[in-house]
């Protein structure tokens, strides 16, 4: 970000996502704690981890998506009312970002989930994956386009492969749950 587009628009990205991953960090870590110690116990039961699982992530989505619609929309507005005017294009920034973040506020569950599960080989490949498309996104943006716009592509890099986890690990469940009731 900073070879294309300067010190400036990496200390505004920099500004921005402090402000945003500070409470949330708090937050998702401890219910990551949590969720992995109750679906620890629930391992050898699929029906009933994929319960819990489908409880966590959508209470975790009720609780996170009035803030990033509000935030979405008018983060420039907050951003310039508690830091200033000099802070609206990081409030630009953090509305977009903020989309991604959220979503991962609502995934701890299935990111346990790849350890509980013993699916760590997947985890690999999708965080290698993650890691290309996001260098993708930085350097495609920065010859392509402008800083905001680099910076809210890899925002929705980040929103569909957090959105993809959630759905892989709901869809892993639903597979074992399913051939548990087979067996039975």
């Amino acid at each position: 970000l900073g070879s294309f587009f300067g010190l400036e628009v990496v200390g505004l990205y920099w500004f921005a996502m402090r402000i945003i991953q500070l409470p949330m960090g708090l937050v998702s870590e401890s219910v990551r704690q949590v969720f992995y110690k109750e679906a620890s116990g629930m391992k050898d039961n699929p029906i009933k981890l994929r319960r819990f699982f489908i409880k966590m992530t959508g209470g975790l989505f009720v609780i996170i998506i009035i803030p990033i619609i509000v935030f979405f929309i008018w983060s420039p507005e907050i951003f310039i009312f508690v830091f200033g005017k000099e802070w609206a294009v990081a409030g630009e920034y953090a509305g977009w970002m903020f989309m991604w973040v959220g979503i991962m506020f609502i995934n701890p569950p299935s990111i346990s989930l790849f350890y509980i599960l013993s699916l760590q080989k997947y985890s690999l490949f999708f965080d290698m994956l993650l890691l290309f498309l996001r260098i993708s996104a930085l350097f495609a943006g920065g010859l392509f386009f402008s800083s905001l716009q680099t910076i809210i592509i890899y925002s929705l890099v980040g929103l569909t492969f957090n959105v993809f986890i959630i759905f892989f690990i709901f869809n892993e469940l639903k597979k074992r749950g399913m051939a548990v009731e087979q067996i039975e």
